[in-house]
């Protein structure tokens, strides 16, 4: 076998392939998030003065595209007053997800 040998007493890693974010149910909240950055910050949300917040409220559907993409999801809708936004966290910003908020800017905007 090819590499280092590793020796019986080593404890094994254990590596989390799809979520490695913990992601899941939070108690405290009801909902399922995706990532703990994701239900920090609607925690933090929550404590502000907005009339209300919506983790994944609503999917945007794009028309066929060069890209391939085929629809959009928001992080959160944050109300204040009769006014809202939609914000998306993100840690890095890769060129898939300036594609589709391109696309998305284009069917909210104008």
């Amino acid at each position: 076998m090819f590499g280092r040998k590793k020796s019986e007493d080593q404890p094994r890693k254990n590596y989390r392939v799809r979520y490695p974010a913990k992601a899941g149910y939070r108690h405290d909240t009801k909902i399922n998030f995706k990532s703990k950055m994701e239900a920090n910050i609607f925690r933090w949300l929550k404590t502000k003065e907005f009339d209300q917040v919506e983790y994944e409220p609503e999917i945007f559907y794009f028309r066929p595209n060069k890209f391939g993409i085929k629809a959009y999801v928001p992080d959160f809708k944050v109300y204040y007053g009769r006014d809202f936004i939609f914000t998306k966290l993100k840690g890095i910003l890769k060129n898939r997800i300036t594609k589709k908020l391109g696309l998305f800017e284009e069917i909210t905007v104008g």
